[in-house]
């Protein structure tokens, strides 16, 4: 119990600035200036900007000095240096110190109570003894006192015992915070592979989900095309069939006009055949007359010769008189 517990300032489980000056003070018997001036001079480096009323102020309100040794009333607990009071400077929440700590803190505490509690014994017992002398009655009760507290060899075998029994418990909890760290370990494995088999399940969902929208974009183009394709399509029929009855009302038109130069070239025809008719009879009217006169000539030719050109004259003039009314009455 004589060596003091050393605990690492610079560990990683000292963050906070309280848990530092814990580490720092815990079991220093130093008063209250000194040991300021020690936690301020191994902080100073770490800590920028710390002051020696920070830590002062932080050790008084993480720590408390207790004394285990012989009582001093008129002693002052943050200042007081004398040997026999036994200072000893602790953590009022051990929760700011180590994990890796605490059993051998706690088993240390207890012991210094137990050696506290021994020299309180003989304390009195020499006190009584100044007081009232050596009166066996008193001295008896007293050795009782003391009985009842633990010897040196048994506060030594106390320490020894719960060394070992905190030794057996860090082992147990070490064992413990393996066996807890290797079902967290499968634990999140076992997450992890959820985690993935998720992930890979929303990644098929997501991927099928892509390729149905793609398939049904798809299907909507090809749609949408056939359509066009279909519009296109009954527009160019359209068109056709506006050229083609266009085109029938062109040949309708061109047939009408055919015929109407057909009936007039048939009326002209016809015209033309007609009058063909009409000289043709006046031809053959007028044939007929020549060849009458002919015969009415070869008639007479007969009678007399002198008569007869006579006759022949007044046959011509007369012809004549006849033709030119005949042209009169077809005019």
């Amino acid at each position: 119990m004589d060596q003091k517990l050393g605990l690492e300032v610079m560990s990683g489980e000292c963050g906070s600035l309280n848990a530092q000056i814990s580490c720092s003070m815990e079991e220093s018997d130093l008063p209250l200036s000194a040991l300021v001036e020690q936690i301020y001079g191994m902080l100073k480096v770490r800590n920028e900007g710390l002051t020696v009323v920070a830590v002062k102020s932080g050790l008084l309100f993480v720590g408390q000095r207790i004394m285990y040794g012989v009582p001093n009333p008129d002693a002052d607990v943050l200042e007081d240096h004398s040997s026999s009071c036994l200072w000893c400077w602790e953590t009022r929440d051990v929760k700011l110190l180590p994990k890796s700590t605490k059993g051998a803190i706690k088993t240390r505490r207890t012991c210094k109570k137990k050696i506290h509690d021994r020299i309180s014994a003989h304390r009195r017992n020499i006190v009584c003894i100044v007081q009232t002398g050596e009166r066996p009655d008193l001295q008896a009760r007293f050795l009782e006192g003391i009985g009842k507290t633990l010897s040196e060899a048994d506060i030594r075998a106390l320490v020894d015992s719960l060394t070992q029994r905190n030794v057996s418990s860090v082992a147990e909890k070490e064992a413990n915070q393996d066996k807890k760290k290797f079902i967290k370990q499968l634990e999140r494995s076992k997450r992890k592979a959820e985690d993935e088999a998720k992930r890979d399940e929303k990644a098929s969902i997501k991927q099928l989900e892509r390729t149905k929208r793609k398939a049904e974009k798809e299907q909507k183009r090809i749609e949408l095309q056939l359509l066009k394709d279909k519009l296109k399509a009954e527009k160019e029929l359209k068109r056709l069939q506006e050229e083609a009855e266009k085109e029938e009302k062109r040949r309708v038109r061109e047939e009408s006009e055919l015929n109407k130069q057909l009936r007039k070239q048939q009326e002209k025809v016809e015209r033309d055949q007609c009058r063909q008719e009409k000289e043709e009879e006046e031809m053959k009217r007028k044939l007929s007359l020549q060849k009458q006169a002919s015969i009415m000539e070869r008639f007479l030719r007969g009678i007399c010769h002198c008569g007869v050109n006579k006759v022949i004259k007044y046959g011509q003039i007369g012809n004549s008189t006849g033709a030119y009314a005949e042209s009169q009455k077809l005019k």
